[in-house]
Order: C-alpha cells, then sequence, then structure tokens
C-alpha cells in the first residue's frame, strides 16, 4: 500500500522540477524498474545454454589457450633480445 505522506512529498517534489528535470527523472524510474524486472526474472536452463554457445562462440576465432600464447610470447622476446644483441655487436 502506498503511503500517503511519500506520496504528498513526492508530488511536491516534481512539482518544483522543470520540464527537462522530469523527463530525466522518468527515464531514470524507467530505468530502475526494468532494472527490478530483470533482478527478479531468471533465465531458463535454455537461456543460459544459450548464452554460453554465444559466449563460446565469440572466442571461437582465437588460437591455442594460455599455454600457447605464453610460448608465443616468450619466443617474441627471445627474437627481440636477439635482435637487440645483434644490433650491439
Amino acid at each position: 500500500m502506498v503511503n500517503i505522506q511519500m506520496k504528498n512529498e513526492l508530488i511536491s517534489l516534481i512539482e518544483t522540477l522543470t520540464e527537462n528535470d522530469i523527463m530525466t527523472t522518468k527515464k531514470f524510474i524507467e530505468f530502475l524498474i526494468a532494472q527490478e524486472r530483470e533482478k527478479n526474472e531468471k533465465p531458463s536452463q535454455y537461456d543460459r545454454e544459450d548464452a554460453a554457445d554465444k559466449l563460446c562462440g565469440m572466442f571461437a576465432h582465437l588460437p591455442g589457450g594460455t599455454e600457447e600464447f605464453l610460448k608465443e610470447k616468450y619466443e617474441d622476446i627471445d627474437r627481440e633480445e636477439q635482435k637487440f644483441k645483434e644490433r650491439c655487436r
């Protein structure tokens, strides 16, 4: 149930706002309501599986894993050190 005192306070606050502030406030309240709805909605098993598939698909083009990345990185470092040593001779 709505608290009458709070409702009256809200009305008096709204009356002091400019037209631009009212629009901004309205959008913010709509955002808060949408956010609350999303919080209360639990994704179904299908939605979770679909999200997992999409996530895996996003990274499918990337080569290898962490080990391969580190191996390539160390090879790059070794190559740069070798070039530096050759230039210093």
